[in-house]
């Protein structure tokens, strides 16, 4: 057997996508904690439910505060997302901070600030198993069938497992409304095959995402 097609970064338009099965799903607004990884952290390795991810020096973590405090900031959920990308997919949270919330409180502390997410994502759910590489992993990444595969908004593969996915995005509700897509990568990561994984973020072992987006 020869080896795997594997989906890497690559230009793509609307009509490329709708024709590779994927659709435009919308963000669900929701507070997200983000710091910026630090030269001494660095580098960083996360663990993600198909790969492990590391992150370097400037890239933003990404954690999910849920309600309840945890003691270390390993133990939330949490994500890398290259500085560029952040800086385009997320905004400073623009509503009333939640001062209620321990898990909050405690990330704002730690030195993390309030954000949503700003883009939705393309993606579609494979059917079969499906291997992508992302800005974070030094290796191809495998995803089972069921998994959402998602591309950035510079064209890079990312993931999340289904349970992630639909509380993040309006799942049940493709849009219409997708903006212009997708900016145009940097020269030297082209690459002539179909696909690839990315966008969002990595999470902790069983939260559901492979890195960058969220």
């Amino acid at each position: 057997m020869g080896e795997p097609e594997v989906l890497k970064q690559r230009d793509w338009t609307p009509e490329t996508l709708r024709a590779a099965g994927f659709k435009y799903y919308k963000r669900r607004k929701q507070v997200v904690m983000a710091r910026e990884l630090s030269e001494d952290e660095a580098p960083k390795t996360i663990k993600a439910p198909w790969a492990t991810l590391v992150a370097e020096a400037g890239v933003m973590i990404v954690y999910n505060p849920s309600y309840r405090a945890h003691k270390n900031l390993d133990d939330y959920e949490h994500w890398p997302v290259q500085p560029d990308l952040f800086a385009e997919t997320y905004a400073p949270w623009d509503e009333p901070f939640r001062t209620s919330s321990p898990a909050e409180m405690h990330l704002l502390k730690m030195g993390c600030q309030p954000y949503f997410k700003i883009t939705g994502a393309w993606a579609k759910q494979v059917e079969e198993p499906t291997y992508i590489q992302s800005l974070e992993s030094p290796e191809p990444i495998h995803l089972p069938p069921g998994a959402w595969l998602c591309i950035g908004t510079h064209g890079e593969p990312w993931a999340q497992e289904d349970g992630q996915f639909r509380n993040r995005y309006v799942a049940e509700s493709p849009s219409d409304e997708a903006p212009d897509f997708p900016h145009q990568h940097a020269a030297g990561n082209t690459d002539d095959d179909d696909g690839e994984l990315g966008d969002g973020g990595a999470q902790k072992p069983g939260s559901g995402q492979a890195a960058s987006g969220g």
